[in-house]
């Protein structure tokens, strides 16, 4: 089983600015451990983006691009705590796992699908007893992996405050707007999608 090396970062590649690139055909996919995905009405099961119990997660909601990454590489799981699965950062070699640091799934996973063009910059307004009246902002950014350089992440921005800096009083607050901004964007069916241009990720030369 060998792992793609498509999939691994280069030296000479940098992150991905989903505000300059062309994303109008840019899809990020997000993986399921079940294949059985929908409620009763055909939308995107609701646990499947969180619970009351869970929800933590949503401060960073880790998704991937698809392009170089295909909907196939989802079935690709990565050991926790190692390197592999640290952060990349320009100008460094990406890692090829060792075969005991990756592995395919033992059940086939599900999965759907968001656009980033409809995501990045969308936003939405609340209003609660402690803070009032507000507006958040998802933001797409490109977190790439030392193993898996098409890693993006959905954050949601309030005041410039981002998700990861808040705290449990506000995430609490924000999981449900931000579980059914999820659902209501999810597309269910693979979309006709289109690799991101290499000038978006590509250094150029001096």
């Amino acid at each position: 089983m060998l792992y793609p090396e498509r999939l691994v970062p280069q030296p000479f590649f940098k992150f991905i600015d989903f505000n300059q690139a062309n994303t109008h055909l840019s899809y990020l996919v997000r993986f399921t451990d079940t294949r059985n995905i929908l409620d009763d009405l055909g939308y995107l099961r609701e646990e499947l983006i969180s619970t009351h119990e869970s929800h933590n997660h949503l401060r960073d909601f880790s998704t991937y691009l698809l392009g170089i990454f295909t909907p196939d590489d989802i079935q690709w799981v990565w050991k926790k705590d190692t390197p592999c699965l640290q952060e990349w950062a320009i100008g460094e070699e990406g890692l090829v796992p060792a075969s005991d640091e990756v592995s395919k799934a033992a059940v086939e996973r599900g999965c759907f699908y968001l656009s980033v063009f409809e995501c990045n910059g969308a936003s939405f307004s609340t209003k609660n007893e402690q803070e009032g009246e507000s507006e958040f902002v998802c933001k797409v950014l490109h977190t790439p992996l030392r193993a898996n350089f098409w890693h993006c992440s959905l954050r949601w921005y309030c005041n410039e405050q981002g998700s990861e800096e808040w705290n449990k009083g506000r995430m609490r607050r924000m999981k449900n707007y931000i579980r059914d901004f999820i659902v209501e964007n999810a597309l269910i069916k693979k979309p006709l999608y289109q690799s991101i241009d290499p000038i978006s990720y590509t250094v150029i030369p001096d």
